[in-house]
């Protein structure tokens, strides 16, 4: 009977037993240690403390292991010392409150099973909101605000499902508005307005699925009109006039798919004629005529395709 129990005990693979496996630099100082757990003969998994260290010997990463999966408390740090995240791991996934950080500033918020929910802020280096909003299962949702370091707000809108929804605004350092306008499923929708720190329009039009579309007029920083034309799918289509910070007309042609095409004229400041010729698919087409300033023939040059194939000075 001792005999046979003898046998059994020495047969029997011990429960529950634990090692500690260590890692080290090529110099032999310590860069890992994580505990494994033996749960059947031959199979050991990750339970209990592990830790690292950068080669310098400051910590780059403590917490705890169970059944193969990160839980409790974690610490990441930075090779500067600089904490780069803490929280709590739940069945080895992200749960409950986690700050983050870097040299850009940090960000706190919360996860429930790994994904990103509810309020999260962003701060920037030394303190001070930078940006602060909502997500719901893992996407932004609801309205974003975003912050210069003095708390002036910068921009402002909502999202739905991670995309940008609604009506959205930027703003100048000054506070006054900068660009306003909204956004369908993460895209600019209808009309756009953008000013200048004085409040003058800078430019203005309409988009469609992220795409400007029809009339968009532009200016000059104090205001004056600098270019009008229209656009379809994103490209200039139809005629369009460049100004002179004066107003007269600088070049004045059509567009076609963002190509310039057709006749286009060029003038100077006081309104005359500098240049006339055509365009095909957006190059210099047949014959392009430059004028002096008493409006006299100056050079008339041909070109095909936009390479010059003849003319030359009068």
């Amino acid at each position: 009977m001792i005999a046979a129990l003898l046998v059994l005990a020495l047969g029997a693979t011990p429960r529950d037993a634990t090692r500690v496996e260590t890692s080290a630099y090529a110099d032999g100082e310590p860069r890992s240690t994580r505990t494994l757990r033996e749960v059947e003969p031959g199979r050991w998994v990750l339970d209990g403390p592990a830790s690292g260290r950068y080669p310098d010997g400051q910590p780059s990463f403590e917490g705890s292991w169970s059944g193969g999966a990160k839980a409790g408390r974690w610490r990441y740090w930075h090779a500067n010392g600089l904490v780069e995240a803490e929280g709590d791991y739940v069945d080895g996934k992200p749960d409950g409150t986690w700050t983050f950080g870097n040299e850009s500033g940090a960000q706190r918020g919360s996860f429930a099973g790994g994904v990103a929910t509810g309020e999260w802020t962003y701060e920037w280096p030394g303190g001070g909101t930078r940006a602060k909003g909502s997500y719901s299962a893992g996407e932004r949702e609801g309205t974003w605000t975003w912050f210069a370091r003095d708390g002036a707000k910068v921009e402002e809108g909502a999202f739905r499902a991670g995309e940008r929804d609604g009506t959205w605004t930027t703003w100048h350092a000054s506070g006054a508005r900068r660009s306003a306008g909204a956004y369908g499923a993460g895209r600019r929708e209808g009309t756009w307005t953008w000013w200048l720190a004085d409040g003058r329009v800078e430019k203005t039009g309409a988009f469609a699925r992220g795409l400007e579309e029809g009339p968009w007029t532009f200016s000059y920083s104090d205001g004056t009109s600098a270019q009008e034309g229209a656009f379809r799918g994103g490209k200039e289509e139809g005629v369009w006039t460049i100004r002179h910070e004066n107003g007269a007309i600088a070049q004045q042609g059509s567009f076609v798919a963002g190509r310039a095409e057709g006749p286009w004229v060029e003038r100077r400041p006081d309104g005359t004629k500098q240049a006339e010729g055509a365009y095909r698919r957006g190059l210099a087409h047949e014959a392009w005529t430059t004028f002096d300033a008493r409006g006299e023939e100056a050079e008339r040059v041909e070109y095909a395709d936009g390479r010059r194939v003849g003319g030359g000075l009068r």
